[in-house]
């Protein structure tokens, strides 16, 4: 077996990176690696990063074309196999090859089993459409964004939201892993007290558990409404912490160093290890249909990661993240020496976990509202999460599919990554949609009448829930895409803004729907029995003068006004 080593080019270290931000931001270390050319058992390739955090080592690969992703992820594809299937010969080989990897070994005393290796591919275009993409993980870009501002909220304590995108459990690092033992989870013990639910006024088969705890075992465990934040961040960090209140904070511990007295809310993995002691000290592990009363217990708390479920007290944990602000060096001290209390609820064996995250959401809503109203955007996003048959989440999930496709596709602000060019959509959920797709709304859901008398069904469930958004897209993209079409000066087709011409806002957007509600209401749509067929206004006659209308005569909440306009002007 050959190795050959190319000298490393400058640009390595000095080329703007999206993947660099993220793995710096969040603690790692990197090891010089693009340019150095690497042969192993005939096959050869180089490793755009190498991202180095403790023994963990995770192996990257960037790409920003757009031709021919497929290909290139084959090739690269091709290599990592070859270097995981013979992972002690290729890591011996590649330290001989890259001095500063071999380096870093060395100052760590790191064997080559001792190393847990990660395989990344990021690319800023679109993903390989293999099926199967071991020994990588893929990257997307969106996850990339989601993860930079999860660093800029928590710092780098997103480190654990990382390690779980890489499927790295706390016990393959470290000390843990030298010591030969990454298969045996490390617990700490803690002196608790138990409730069982008759105390509590919660349902059978829950269990509360209060006790202190310091703010670092809970910020590596915890995790907000969302164990896998990147697959939905608009239920995560970005949404639940204020950066200005977790700065003022976190003056507040620097200047101060006194503990916050109020006892925070989490959920407790059901795999919580409790004991009792008897007089002798013997210790007794109890299941939680033997506690009848209030007991003291101890508790081991495994030390893994997303198992503490954060409802409320997030921004008094993640006062608590390591930072890289001036005040760092004070909170890096109370970090593990301060102790918070506690309430921790544990859920009944038989809950699912779909049942836990509505039941989460649901409490987070209840508990945060109550203090601070919690912000439209957020509330229809967790209403997803507790019910996700109601008109507000339908409504919602009906936005994000008109932004994704069709006449409004890209124009929609529906994510936290979405810039602030875009169209607001939380008074389009709450004020015209909702109400107009509703299944439980009285008198007002003519799209749920609609469909109900196609599909010849009364009830909303959620093995059709699908079918009902998408017959609901259709009708309205339709409407909007004769609309777009019909606009003969194209820029007018954007969202409004100062300087330019555009006439889409949630005041036209809403304005357009309530004129689909007039169109519903007068029987100019309608659901044909003889054919099963939808019928609709030809909107190609009806609306070949709109590009014409005044739209942006119509502002704020002037939707109803313009609404009733167009469908008066056009369809009367």
């Amino acid at each position: 077996m050959t190795t050959k080593a190319k000298k490393p080019r400058k640009t390595s270290s000095q080329k703007q990176s999206l993947l660099r931000t993220v793995f710096a931001g969040c603690g790692f270390r990197e090891i010089i690696s693009e340019s150095i050319t690497f042969t192993f058992k005939g096959d050869s390739s180089e490793f755009d990063y190498i991202f180095a955090y403790e023994n963990l080592l995770v192996i990257c690969e960037e790409t920003s074309g757009a031709s021919n992703i497929s290909d290139h992820f084959r090739k690269k594809q091709s290599f990592a196999t070859l270097f995981v299937q013979d992972l002690a010969n290729a890591l011996s080989e590649y330290s001989e090859t890259n001095q500063e990897f071999k380096h870093y070994l060395e100052k760590h005393n790191y064997e080559t089993d001792d190393l847990e290796i990660k395989f990344l591919y990021y690319s800023t275009e679109k993903n390989p459409s293999a099926s199967n993409t071991s020994p990588y993980t893929l990257l997307t870009i969106d996850a990339a964004k989601y993860f930079e501002k999860t660093i800029k909220t928590i710092g780098k304590s997103a480190k654990y939201e990382l390690l779980k995108f890489l499927k790295v459990q706390l016990a393959h690092l470290g000390d843990q892993r030298i010591k030969g033992r990454p298969d045996n989870i490390s617990e700490d013990t803690f002196n608790a007290f138990a409730l069982p639910a008759k105390q509590t006024n919660y349902p059978d088969g829950f269990l509360i558990i209060s006790f202190y705890v310091d703010p670092e075992a809970l910020i590596e465990r915890a995790y907000v409404l969302r164990r896998n934040g990147w697959e939905n961040p608009e239920v995560s960090y970005q949404r639940m912490l204020d950066n200005k209140k977790l700065k003022e904070m976190r003056e507040h511990l620097s200047n101060d160093q006194k503990v916050y007295i109020n006892n925070l809310i989490v959920t407790l993995p059901s795999s919580l290890g409790i004991y009792s002691c008897d007089s002798s000290g013997q210790k007794k592990q109890l299941a939680i249909k033997e506690i009848n009363a209030v007991t003291p217990v101890e508790i081991n708390l495994p030390r893994e990661l997303s198992t503490i479920g954060i409802i409320d007290g997030q921004h008094r944990i993640y006062s608590y993240h390591e930072g890289t602000d001036e005040l760092e060096p004070k909170i890096q001290k109370v970090r593990k020496r301060q102790n918070l209390l506690v309430t921790g609820l544990i859920f009944p064996n038989d809950y699912t976990e779909e049942k836990k995250v509505s039941f989460e959401a649901e409490l987070f809503l209840k508990i945060n509202n109550t203090q601070k109203p919690v912000a439209a955007a957020l509330r229809q996003e967790i209403e997803t999460l507790v019910n996700p048959l109601s008109g507000l989440a339908i409504a919602k999930d009906l936005v994000d599919k008109l932004s994704t496709k069709g006449a409004l596709k890209d124009l929609l602000k529906v994510s936290i990554f979405d810039d602030n060019t875009r169209i607001a959509t939380s008074s389009i959920v709450r004020y015209i949609l909702k109400p107009l797709i509703d299944p439980t709304s009285k008198g007002a859901n003519q799209l749920f009448k609609l469909w109900s008398q196609k599909v010849a069904m009364q009830e909303l469930t959620h093995k059709n829930r699908a079918n009902y958004i998408d017959f609901c897209y259709s009708i309205i993209n339709s409407f909007l895409l004769t609309i777009k079409l019909k606009i003969v000066h194209k820029n007018m087709w954007e969202a409004r803004s100062k300087n330019g011409k555009g006439i889409l806002s949630p005041t036209t957007i809403n304005g357009f729907l309530v004129c689909l509600r007039e169109l519903i209401s007068n029987d100019q749509i309608y659901h044909d029995t003889s054919t099963q067929d939808i019928k609709t206004p030809d909107y190609e006659q009806k609306l070949k003068d709109i590009d014409s209308f005044s739209f942006l005569s119509y502002t704020s909440s002037g939707w109803g006004e313009l609404g009733k306009a167009i469908y008066s002007k056009y369809f009367e």
